[in-house]
Parts: C-alpha cells; structure tokens; sequence
C-alpha cells in the first residue's frame, strides 16, 4: 500500500500516535470538535486488520501507525508487518518494513495443515520431508524418520532461509 509524503501530512494532521499503546487519538477534525482528544475506534476488516478512512481513502491502522512512528513514507511494493502476528498490535515496536516476499515468511501454519508444522510433510512411506521456500524457490532440507528430527532440521534452514522473519514459534 503506497503511502505518499500528503498522506503522511493529513494523518500528521488530524491523529496522534502513542508508539506505546499503538493508539491513534483525534488531535483535529473539521466538522466533529467533539471527538478531538478522543481514541479512534477503527473499523475491523474480515482480514482481521483494523482500517480507517481518511478523506476517501482506506488505510490500515498499522500502517498509519508505522508512517507516523517513523515518520516514512511507504512504495507500492513495501509492506508493514507484524513482528508477533497479532494484527491489533499495533505498537511501533512490532511493527517493521517488509517486503511481500519477506511478509509471507512470517506466517502461521495454514489451517488445513494436518502436522500442524510449517514446512514438513509426511510422505508415503512414512518419513517426514522438510521443504523450506524463500524467494519463489523451494529448497528441499531432507528426509527425516521422526518428526522431532524434522523440526529440528527444518528451523535451522528457517533460520538460514527467512532470517529475522522466521516465524518458526507461531
């Protein structure tokens, strides 16, 4: 999401940010006085991540807050990611800039991931295979008899492959 230096002004403008909390509070509105001082309550997408209008656009509450944090601007190509993957936390400590390639590292094991492990699949003949991808490429680790084995293995290519955002733990 591009966030421009006029963008960067307005939210400068109206809301204050507490890089604490990872608040937004109104500091000034043209037509509400009576929401000035108060905490905004943003709206919640079904992504799970609060957004905001200003003017006529939309933005995410975390990338507002980074913006301002950090006083940055952000390309089309940049991204804001949540450290913890806790898409409310929105302190400038959690929050950093990514690339979409670096944003898909750090993610949660899917849904439907029978193992409930990120990156290991068991094979027909009942060991586990540990394959780690980075950069559109799929680096296969190996094949391991316990599953134990596996993970051990698979968090030290995590480390190699996705560096700061290996979400391992999640």
């Amino acid at each position: 999401m591009k966030v421009s230096k006029k963008d960067l002004f307005v939210f400068n403008s109206i809301f204050e940010y507490d890089p604490k909390k990872g608040t937004l509070t109104y500091k000034w509105l043209p037509r509400k006085k009576s929401l000035i001082g108060k905490t905004l309550n943003p709206s919640v997408a079904a992504s799970g991540y609060r957004y905001v209008m200003v003017g006529r656009k939309c933005f995410y509450h975390h990338v507002i807050c980074f913006c301002m944090g950090n006083g940055a601007t952000l390309l089309a190509n940049e991204e804001v990611d949540h450290k913890d993957l806790c898409k409310l936390n929105d302190k400038l400590e959690n929050l950093r800039l990514a690339s979409k390639s670096d944003n898909m590292k750090n993610r949660r094991c899917f849904s439907n991931n029978k193992l409930g492990q990120k990156c290991i699949h068991v094979c027909k003949n009942g060991k586990f295979r540990v394959a780690v991808s980075s950069k559109g490429k799929r680096t296969h680790v190996g094949y391991f008899d316990t599953l134990e084995e596996a993970i051990i293995h698979r968090d030290k290519a995590l480390k190699v492959f996705h560096g700061c955002f290996n979400s391992e733990d999640k």
